[in-house]
């Protein structure tokens, strides 16, 4: 079956764009071109968790946050060159 987004953000940066995957549990990172904005896949991670909702980042895009329909929250850090996240767990 297809991957269902259930949302998407932009890195504070503009650098990169992430979608929320409800179906398959995972955020798929792109990258954004900063001259036309056209988008080109990047990298993803699998959250291994349950029905993810929501990711936000603080102001600064240093860390990014990932809610679950539990009220779950995951704590990830952020990449600046590539958006990769990575799990403070």
């Amino acid at each position: 079956g297809s991957a269902i987004a259930n949302g998407i953000c932009v890195h504070p940066s503009g650098k990169f764009l992430y979608t929320v995957g409800l179906s398959d549990q995972i955020v798929r990172t792109y990258n954004i071109n900063q001259s036309d904005g056209s988008i080109s896949f990047a990298n993803e991670i699998n959250t291994s968790g349950g029905s993810i909702r929501y990711l936000v980042f603080d102001p600064k895009g240093k860390y990014a946050y990932l809610a679950d329909n539990s009220g779950d929250l995951k704590s990830y850090s952020v990449n600046s060159q590539t958006g990769a996240l990575s799990s403070l767990q």
